[in-house]
């Protein structure tokens, strides 16, 4: 690659292109658009194929999949995955917070041991304790989210579920079935 000198530029499909010589000047006066590109580069094609439960629509994604070598891509699948995953973090953010705020809080109160209600050093552990694999599993975790709060989580986890296939794929739908049109997003039916 070599600069461009003004003597050598030439405007071509409202660009300026600077060459570096007078037989590069010259070879892209003949024949221009072998040296541009002529055509912009479309973006890869993304199918949805949706219906009613029992129409196919999955046996048709596996049939588009093979013929045209291109991903099928279980959109439902991925996107309650991506949700758990943020569900998750948001959930452990919430209980760090909240052991935080206990520790601080048994801190700050003079009537209180230093340390966490319930903690005992490991040697004043009593034998005859429950062992923690026989209780009963715990209630299901609240995760602390007001409904705003949850719809952008459910938003930012179908962007993660598709920003990650940037080339060409096919969407199974089946999951939009159900829904009639004023249901749908607008950002879906497009």
């Amino acid at each position: 690659l070599y600069p461009g000198q003004k003597d050598f530029q030439h405007v071509y499909r409202n660009f300026v292109f600077a060459l570096g010589n007078e037989r590069a000047s010259e070879a892209f006066v003949k024949e221009p658009a072998a040296y541009v590109q002529s055509a912009p580069a479309l973006p890869p094609p993304r199918i949805m194929v949706t219906g009613p439960v029992g129409s196919g629509v999955s046996r048709q994604c596996e049939m588009l999949g093979e013929v045209y070598r291109i991903p099928v891509l279980k959109l439902e699948e991925v996107w309650r995955s991506k949700v758990e995953k943020r569900l998750l973090k948001v959930k452990e953010a919430r209980r760090a917070a909240q052991k935080k705020e206990a520790l601080e809080q048994s801190m700050l109160e003079d009537d209180k041991p230093l340390f966490p209600e319930g903690w005992m050093p490991p040697e004043e552990v009593p034998e005859d304790a429950e062992d923690p694999a026989d209780q009963a599993p715990p209630e299901p975790e609240e995760d602390g989210l007001d409904d705003e709060q949850r719809e952008e989580l459910f938003v930012m986890a179908m962007k993660d579920s598709l920003g990650p296939h940037c080339g060409a794929c096919i969407l199974d739908g089946t999951w939009f079935g159900d829904l009639k049109d004023e249901e749908m997003p607008d950002e879906m039916k497009t």
